[in-house]
């Protein structure tokens, strides 16, 4: 910045502190040798002096102001940060209670399974199904019954970054009980990784798995190992349309849980019926789902989450909790006008010709959404 720019964007800064420029000699004070940071820290207390006491006092009330809003916002984070460690903690102790018959049932299979890939009967398994409905709970829960420990005799993974980590990871568990992959982002977007979970699930006899890299990169991982550990894979999605995941499924045994409406708002029922949430009575507690079963149909997207978010609503504002609950239960559209032309016509040529026009969807749309819709029935 030359000696005139300098001098130009002094005094514009002299003006913003309320000073009259003139009353200081700027050309004077600029040094062309010194870059501007440097003159105007040479510059600033002089200004200062001249800058008037009204202008000082509203610097300094905002000034004030600022750290106000800075405490509060320090305040809010620290109280946020409670509120999730709080309801972390009651969570967790809703998943430690006992489950009930009903919960049991519905998740027979799962829990099945569970019991027969922890106990080395069956290499792996796969759960696909609906979040939020109890497929993780219901693996940890088979897996305590059995006597066996997270961290000790098995391992919960939901994360890892590249394929030479989740090799390390199998590696470093390959001996527990289980490892149970939940709901792993991007486990079946690279194909090193299926290549790798492939092998992991699957060996006649064992189950090798290999990495071919280097010894710096691998480090005190070997280049292969045997898989003891049975594999338990949860996941809401799989991209059936990737050409490897047929294989995956193959090496695995492959459940998909499909529960009807019926059967999530009975499970959704007995959780509030029978575990307790922070300072929630029983009465509370019930009050919240039965608004929630009617005011939602197979539009909604409900399960467990929707259940605690609903409480957390209801202990913020017991008087006016609904109407913030009806802005964050928000509907598939699609399936909102599916379920009205339905229910205003008589005929299913009248209410295609009703969904068409509401959506903008094709004919084929309508029937993938009433097979969906039905499925869930």
């Amino acid at each position: 910045m030359n000696k005139a720019s300098q001098v130009a964007f002094a005094r514009k800064l002299i003006r913003n502190k309320g000073v009259a420029d003139d009353l200081i000699d700027v050309e004077a004070e600029i040094d062309e040798k010194l870059s501007f940071e440097e003159n105007w820290s040479a510059l600033r207390s002089k200004v200062e002096a001249l800058v008037p006491q009204e202008k000082k006092v509203k610097e300094q009330v905002k000034e004030a102001k600022i750290k106000e809003l800075e405490a509060i916002a320090i305040a809010n984070r620290e109280y946020l940060a409670f509120v999730d460690k709080e309801r972390e903690t009651a969570i967790k102790h809703i998943l430690e209670c006992s489950d009930s018959e009903v919960i049991k049932e519905a998740f027979k299979p799962v829990r099945q399974l569970t019991r027969a890939v922890a106990s080395g009967y069956s290499p792996a398994m796969i759960v696909k199904g609906a979040g939020a409905v109890g497929k993780t709970h219901n693996v940890q829960a088979e897996l305590s019954e059995m006597g066996l420990k997270e961290k000790e005799d098995y391992a919960l993974l939901n994360t890892y970054s590249t394929p030479l980590e989740f090799y390390r990871m199998l590696w470093e568990y390959k001996d527990r009980k289980a490892v149970v992959l939940d709901d792993v982002a991007g486990l079946f977007n690279n194909d090193k990784t299926i290549a790798l979970l492939k092998s992991a699930l699957w060996g006649c006899p064992l189950r090798i798995v290999q990495y071919n890299s280097s010894t710096e990169r691998l480090g005190a991982v070997p280049s292969e190992f045997i898989m003891n550990a049975g594999i338990i894979i949860l996941t809401n999605q799989l991209p059936r349309n990737h050409p490897h995941i047929d294989a995956i499924i193959s090496r695995c045994h492959y459940l998909e849980l499909k529960f009807t409406r019926e059967q999530i708002i009975r499970i959704l029922y007995d959780f509030a019926k029978n575990r307790d949430y922070l300072d929630l009575t029983q009465e509370d507690r019930l009050k919240v789902i039965d608004w929630l079963v009617k005011n939602t149909n197979d539009a909604y997207d409900v399960n467990f989450r929707t259940l605690i978010k609903l409480y957390d609503l209801y202990r913020f504002d017991k008087e006016k909790w609904m109407e913030l609950a009806v802005h964050l239960l928000q509907p598939d559209e699609t399936k909102l006008a599916y379920l009205e032309a339905i229910e205003k016509n008589n005929t299913t040529k009248d209410a295609v010709e009703q969904f068409v026009a509401m959506t903008g969807h094709s004919r084929s749309k309508f029937f993938r959404v009433q097979r969906e819709i039905r499925g869930k029935r």
